[in-house]
């Protein structure tokens, strides 16, 4: 179904909530992108703070296991972006992220970068937010989009923006295309939170409808409280 298709283009772009590396799913055992980008060992044996850091993470990633029965999860990987050489995460400790979890049309994704110090983090969420990775935004979703209706999309646009405390936002952005099926209508939320040395990117897609509110506000809540969890 061609729909479906526009949402698995959509969730590609996931790592477009932070335009950089995508990072791996917490049963992956690989450092992913962070690696490249911090320049962190990639050996057999990591660094005891390096652990930490991923476990840090891990633990504060969305799972399955927080939705309903119908829910599914996909292993697919996530395209790895680069917007105008500008990688949010760059000197990032660790980063992972979740798998994708899917039902009907919508598709949730998480990714969370740990930094060395919350001030690394803090610079990290004005990058994430900044004119390159919305510019960045604009131009590969509509991109995907095109490709997967097979029809011109338009330029996506800002549809909200909820403030989520001092170093929180949640966007909500919005794109139609021609298709053989007719208009097809795509929306994407992307979420960008800063919590001590974590920052996080929840995306939240729709390949036909608006996401269901209560599906939306249950995510955003937990992803803002698993971020903000007092650690150990």
């Amino acid at each position: 179904m061609r729909a479906r298709r526009i949402l698995a283009g959509l969730l590609a772009l996931a790592a477009l909530a932070g335009c950089g590396g995508a990072g791996d799913d917490p049963g992956s055992g690989t450092a992913g992108g962070a690696a490249a980008a911090s320049g962190a060992s990639t050996a057999a044996s990591p660094a005891p703070a390096a652990l930490d850091a991923r476990a840090l993470a891990r633990r504060a990633l969305i799972r399955l296991s927080d939705f309903p029965y119908r829910w599914r999860q996909e292993s697919a990987p996530v395209t790895d972006l680069r917007c105008d050489g500008t990688d949010p995460f760059v000197g990032a400790s660790t980063l992972v992220g979740s798998r994708r979890i899917v039902l009907g049309d919508t598709g949730i994704q998480e990714t969370v970068a740990v930094f060395p110090t919350a001030a690394a983090s803090r610079r990290a969420y004005v990058r994430i937010n900044s004119r390159t990775a919305l510019r960045c935004l604009r131009r590969d979703a509509r991109q995907r989009v095109t490709e997967e209706a097979e029809g011109p999309a338009r330029p996506l646009q800002l549809a909200r923006v909820e403030p989520l405390g001092k170093h929180g936002k949640a966007m909500r952005f919005t794109t139609t295309a021609i298709s053989s099926y007719g208009v097809v209508s795509g929306y994407i939320d992307a979420v960008h939170l800063q919590a001590g040395r974590m920052l996080g990117a929840l995306v939240i897609v729709s390949g036909l409808s608006l996401p269901d509110e209560d599906v939306y506000e249950r995510t955003v809540g937990l992803f803002r409280r698993r971020l903000h969890a007092p650690r150990s």
